[in-house]
């Protein structure tokens, strides 16, 4: 039983596999005394069967009238070019060189898969090895005539060509309907006049970092499977930068992305480098770029940040640091202003020497608060700064308030608000204070904030949509100026309304009226009416727009139809409520043998009313019973389908007072019949 089984799967994978195709892609290039030949398959799942089985070449000459030569096709290749065997791979000059040797690796190298691999991860992991095994024989075959060969993926023909000639080349599998696969045929088309072509790409450029030297060059322009960088530093002897063969990735910078190849060399700083590039076509021959470029990377570190301290003596304040340790330091200077940038000016016009550690400064008599920092800077030119220190004179008046409230709140519920800074003198900093509500009183968003922008989460399920804001400025001596005028700003609108209910309905011949509840909410807009066929319609289809009605009649209607009702609505702000909870209805089926007679009596002796009715019981599920009591007729009763007559105490004739309805089985329902 297990041979059967082991021999149907292999039957299966035999069938499965002769859907596999792959194309045979090929590359020709004419020299003064041949014609060179290079190719490969498109899929990777065939590509053992090409090496293995190889292809057979035809030729045909394109004349200089574009016609061909002779009799057309000519088989120069009278056994197929395949891939070496694995012995002769192993003898001199092929056992010496390292292409070769990978080829050969590539092609019949075993793999190794653990026996614990489960069946699913097997076929899997080998399928990922003939991939691997591919790429990694195709790359050494186009850096390397001997490795192409090997391979069985190159061909010279003897042939010289002619420049005005033109040469098509027919790559025939060997082998037409393989069992793993089918290959299709590939053509070359070589051009006699390429034989005075010289390639020539350029746009190679150089970009400058601290400690490094990115080289890039167009896509494009660099029709190559690989690289080699040469630099130098006089512009005249140049050094192999990789031993190996580099294959580019595309440029990360994302405006560059797909167009760009990039190569990093680490170098050191203010040292000027020179560049050459080369690059390894598929008949492994090297072609340098024309341009030499040169590049220089620079120091764009920036120096330690001291931490800047300050005491206050009357109208002297010394300002004191730690000396950052980088070697390249150029000096300081003293920045002064009214924020906590301190960039408005300098406090001292010349720079502190690098070695300056201590800086005293004589405050002006009408020096009222200000921020003071360091800016560091080196001999490349690179800056950083130091923390702010604020320094102020005491003072009992406090600050004006704040002017200029502007802002937003986002669709996160992130609150923005901006005022104007004050250009009187400098502030410690400024509160934040909010309410949902002007008359309320008003709770901090913020601490102190030094900047005249400031950023909080509000929400946005809240029971109203405004929001208050007004703000505090404080002064050095902690004084606080009055709140600001407030500004209103609008939440925007996240909550959808609440969902309608569809409290009654009336379905009669004169169609079927429902109506719905009716939210308490300012901010709602309409309402939509939507209906559906059970069975025949998955989406809702809108019927009816209102603004603020509670009511709808459908008369467009089949007898004998179910229908689902439902209503939504919508607020000011686009925001949508969920669909109501389905409303089922059957049209009535327009029986006319089904008309009712309500008749009554009153009995004056007995004080009683009594009703009568006709009409079959056949269909009708139950009996409705309306009676007016001073207000209109309005639903009383609930009778069973069997019943065809009503009697309770009553004071008058029931004429106009009582009224029925039918409620059939397929839960239609008939007009009202008023007693007669």
């Amino acid at each position: 039983m297990k041979k059967i089984l082991f021999i149907l799967c292999l039957a299966g994978t035999a069938a499965s596999g002769q859907g596999i195709q792959g194309a045979i892609l090929g590359k020709g290039k004419p020299y003064p005394d041949k014609i060179a030949l290079r190719w490969n398959i498109s899929n990777y799942q065939v590509f053992k069967q090409l090496t293995q089985d190889g292809v057979l070449i035809d030729r045909m000459v394109i004349g200089k009238d574009n016609k061909p030569e002779g009799t057309g096709w000519t088989r120069i290749t009278p056994q197929p070019i395949k891939a070496m065997a694995l012995n002769d791979l192993k003898k001199p000059p092929f056992s010496s060189d390292t292409a070769v040797a990978v080829v050969a690796e590539g092609l019949y190298g075993k793999s190794n898969f653990s026996e614990a691999t489960g069946l699913v991860q097997q076929i899997r992991l080998q399928d990922i090895d003939r991939q691997n095994r591919h790429l990694m024989v195709s790359l050494y075959a186009s850096m390397s005539k001997e490795a192409a060969f090997a391979a069985g993926l190159g061909y010279e023909d003897p042939l010289r060509p002619e420049i005005s000639k033109g040469y098509v080349y027919r790559l025939c599998p060997a082998v037409p309907e393989g069992i793993t696969g089918k290959i299709d045929t590939g053509f070359v088309y070589v051009s006699g006049a390429d034989l005075n072509y010289v390639p020539l790409h350029f746009g190679l450029k150089t970009r400058s970092g601290e400690n490094e030297i990115i080289l890039n060059w167009p896509v494009e322009e660099s029709p190559y499977t690989g690289y080699y960088i040469e630099r130098s530093t006089d512009n005249k002897t140049f050094k192999v930068l990789n031993s190996n063969i580099y294959l580019p990735n595309t440029d990360p910078d994302s405006t560059l992305a797909g167009e760009q190849y990039y190569y990093s060399d680490p170098v050191d700083n203010y040292i000027r480098y020179y560049y050459r590039l080369t690059g390894v076509n598929a008949f492994g021959e090297k072609v340098m770029f024309p341009d030499t470029v040169s590049g220089m990377a620079t120091d764009r570190t920036p120096p330690e940040v001291p931490l800047l301290k300050m005491v206050k003596d009357k109208k002297k304040v010394t300002f004191s640091w730690n000396k950052p340790a980088d070697r390249d330091l150029k000096g300081y200077f003293l920045l002064s202003g009214k924020t906590v940038e301190a960039n408005t000016a300098l406090a001292e016009n010349k720079m502190l020497l690098p070695q300056t550690v201590t800086y005293t400064l004589t405050l002006p008599d009408n020096f009222r608060a200000a921020y003071y920092r360091l800016m560091i800077s080196d001999t490349s030119g690179n800056v950083s700064f130091s923390n702010p220190v604020y320094v102020f004179e005491p003072k009992t008046t406090p600050p004006a308030p704040p002017t200029g409230l502007r802002g937003y709140i986002d669709t996160t519920g992130m609150a923005v608000v901006r005022w104007n800074s004050d250009t009187t003198e400098a502030l410690r900093g400024y509160r934040v204070l909010f309410s949902n509500r002007p008359d309320h009183e008003y709770s901090a968003a913020s601490d102190l904030v030094p900047d005249t922008t400031y950023s909080w989460q509000v929400g946005l399920k809240t029971l109203t949509r405004e929001l208050y804001v007004r703000v505090t400025a404080v002064d050095g001596s902690f004084g606080h100026s009055q709140p600001s005028e407030p500004l209103l700003l609008l939440r925007p609108d996240a909550v959808p309304p609440v969902k309608p209910v569809i409290l009654n309905y009336e379905n009669n011949a004169s169609g079927i009226k429902i109506t719905w509840s009716d939210p308490a909410d300012d901010d709602l807009e309409k309402f939509l009416v939507y209906r559906r066929m059970p069975g025949a319609d998955t989406l809702w289809k809108e019927i009816y727009t209102t603004p603020r009605g509670i009511s709808y009649t459908d008369k467009d209607l089949s007898p004998a139809t179910a229908y689902e009702y439902a209503v939504r609505a919508v607020d000011r702000s686009g925001l949508y409520s969920e669909y109501s909870f389905p409303l089922y209805l059957k049209t009535a089926s327009g029986r006319p043998g089904d008309k009712i007679q309500l008749t009554g009596t009153y009995d004056a002796a007995q004080k009683n009313v009594q009703l009568k009715w006709t009409g079959s019981p056949e269909n009708v599920q139950f009996y409705i019973l309306y009676k007016d009591k001073g207000e209109g007729l309005s639903l009383y009763k609930s009778l069973n389908a069997t019943e065809n007559t009503f009697t309770e105490s009553g004071d008058r004739a029931p004429k106009g007072l009582y009224a029925l309805k039918v409620k059939y089985k397929d839960r239609s329902e008939s007009q009202l019949y008023i007693c007669n």
